[in-house]
């Protein structure tokens, strides 16, 4: 952690520390809010290079039923087919996820080969679009973008995140708003940890596990580590 000195040596009713900003971690010792970002270039090939993108939102169907007990609900999928339209984010009220499905192959059920990006930890980035770190780091207006493949794009902020032009990377990229609907697609994935500092972090930090998972949707007919019959 990024930590001051304060005046401080206990929380109360009169501790000089402001505690909306910042924490007392140890007597003297304060620690502020911020935030960690990963981003993840997954370049997909399912089947072959000829993939499309769909994103998974589930909702109650009540309306839709007339569903008098509320029990039911339905997701909903839709493909996403410009650059545009692909820029998204998590929304936890939908159960948010998308599938990369290839264009041509199937399983033996009849069903496109696909992977998931499944969710985890995230949060928005906090700061406001005019500062500098959203500036720098376009790539965080969203936590998902998606391109086409070009091998010379390798990091979603451009090459260098302080020494590039504000808004490089995938905001340039994706401005073209090209059509990504069975083409080689390349998904820009961005999660954060909000790291609110405790005492527990203090004066050696434990270790904490965050990011997403990839789990295969319809790529295969059973479980594959089942055993043969």
């Amino acid at each position: 952690m990024n930590v001051k000195p304060v005046p401080a040596m206990r929380d109360g009713a009169h501790a000089n520390d402001d505690t909306m900003f910042t924490h007392l971690v140890a007597p003297g010792v304060s620690a502020p809010n911020h935030q960690h970002f990963f981003n993840w270039r997954l370049d997909f090939d399912v089947d072959g290079e000829s993939n499309r993108l769909l994103e998974l939102n589930t909702t109650n169907a009540q309306p839709a039923l007339r569903d008098r007990v509320g029990e039911w609900f339905g997701m909903g999928r839709s493909t996403l087919k410009s650059e545009l339209s692909a820029r998204r984010d998590v929304d936890l009220a939908t159960a948010r996820r998308w599938v990369v499905e290839s264009s041509g192959r199937t399983n033996a059920l009849g069903q496109q080969t696909g992977y998931a990006l499944v969710p985890g930890e995230n949060a928005p980035s906090f700061q406001t679009p005019t500062s500098a770190p959203r500036r720098r780091a376009a790539f965080l207006e969203h936590q998902l973008w998606v391109t086409l493949f070009d091998p010379r794009q390798m990091y979603a902020s451009g090459e260098w995140v302080n020494l590039m032009r504000e808004r490089e990377g995938v905001a340039t990229w994706t401005a073209g708003d090209r059509s990504i609907v069975d083409r080689d697609l390349v998904l820009w994935y961005t999660f954060s940890v909000l790291h609110l500092p405790r005492p527990e972090d203090w004066p050696v930090m434990p270790a904490h596990t965050a990011g997403f998972r990839l789990v295969p949707v319809g790529f295969f007919a059973s479980n594959p580590t089942a055993p043969a019959k």
